[in-house]
């Protein structure tokens, strides 16, 4: 059975590492592949290194100097393939990577996939491990804060691709991430959890005169302005949950989110306590209530008595009958 063909489109800068990515695509295990090579240079192109017998290369370009996203969409409009790879000249792909990804792709439960993606090591110009790796699962908001797909990580449908997305041309670093946030508008990313592709950080830099250190930053917010639109409510809430593990924050929006539950749970064991001390105040201003009632009607029966007992001091009988009480009293202490 005829595989689809894939092409793996080469943006070279004539460098001697492009041998090396050469040979990566030539260790692949996939039958059908074609090399598109771009010649950025704007100059006569050196020969490259031969492919594999039953692969292609189609070379174009070298008209005239081709920045990043120039030779991007050169290669793209060249590209024969039912599916689409990058890689840049001083990378490469490991064996199995193209299969691997296309097997993924090919499933009946990613037929609504647009691009799948490895995880990709990073090593240095001796293409000794540094130790770093981009391997995340896809998070559609994380990928709106910024890349974590290198551009040969990827293998997509040239279907989604076709007529619709393009390397944003005034862009001269991040082109990738701005072509990976278009795609992502057409259909379903999948990551594939292994790590099958090597992303060269060393000194050698990408060769294209771009000053990532004073760039970055202004390109990176015209990105963000221009998809910010698109987001939704859980895209802001994930993609601030991105940004602070990003970053280096050591709370994350989880832990905050914990925190605020935690806060809350408190606050309603305080209103619990409120309403508890609040009953029981009830119940003493009923009691006080109770005895301030008491207390005035003793003062009342006190008050009727005395009325009672001065009415009876000035009563013609109370002072008729004085000497007699007085005898009585006398009698009781002689007695």
């Amino acid at each position: 059975m005829n595989q689809p063909l894939v092409s793996i489109i080469i943006r070279s800068m004539d460098r001697p590492t492009l041998a090396e990515a050469l040979a990566s695509v030539s260790a692949q295990d996939y039958p059908a592949i074609q090399v598109v090579l771009v010649n950025a240079t704007g100059a006569v192109h050196s020969v490259p290194a031969a492919v594999r017998a039953d692969y292609s290369i189609k070379q174009v370009g070298g008209g005239q100097p081709l920045r990043r996203s120039a030779a991007a969409n050169l290669g793209l409009d060249a590209a024969d393939g039912e599916f689409v790879m990058f890689l840049d000249d001083d990378d490469r792909i490991l064996p199995g990577h193209v299969s691997s990804l296309q097997r993924v792709l090919q499933a009946p439960q990613a037929a609504d996939a647009v691009l799948a993606y490895a995880g990709v090591r990073c090593v240095d110009d001796a293409w000794q491990p540094t130790g770093r790796e981009y391997r995340q699962p896809f998070n559609r908001a994380r990928l709106y804060t910024g890349n974590y797909i290198p551009i040969h990580a990827a293998l997509f449908r040239r279907s989604a691709q076709a007529g619709c997305c393009r390397f944003d041309e005034s862009l001269d670093i991040y082109e990738d991430w701005d072509f990976w946030l278009q795609l992502m508008q057409r259909g379903r990313f999948v990551f594939l959890d292994e790590v099958s592709a090597e992303y060269r950080i060393g000194g050698q830099g990408h060769g294209f005169g771009v000053n990532f250190s004073e760039d970055a930053a202004a390109v990176a917010r015209t990105i963000a302005r221009r998809w910010l639109p698109l987001w939704n409510d859980e895209d802001r809430l994930d993609a601030l949950a991105a940004a602070m593990e990003r970053d280096g924050y050591k709370i994350g929006l989880d832990q905050a989110m914990r925190h605020v539950e935690d806060a809350d749970r408190q606050l309603r064991s305080a209103d619990t306590r409120l309403r508890e001390s609040d009953a029981r105040l009830g119940e003493y201003e009923a009691l006080c209530r109770s005895y301030v009632e008491r207390i005035e009607l003793l003062e009342g029966e006190i008050a009727a008595r005395d009325g009672e007992i001065a009415k009876m001091l000035q009563s013609k009988s109370w002072r008729v009958t004085a000497p007699l009480r007085w005898a009585a009293t006398r009698l009781k202490q002689g007695s």
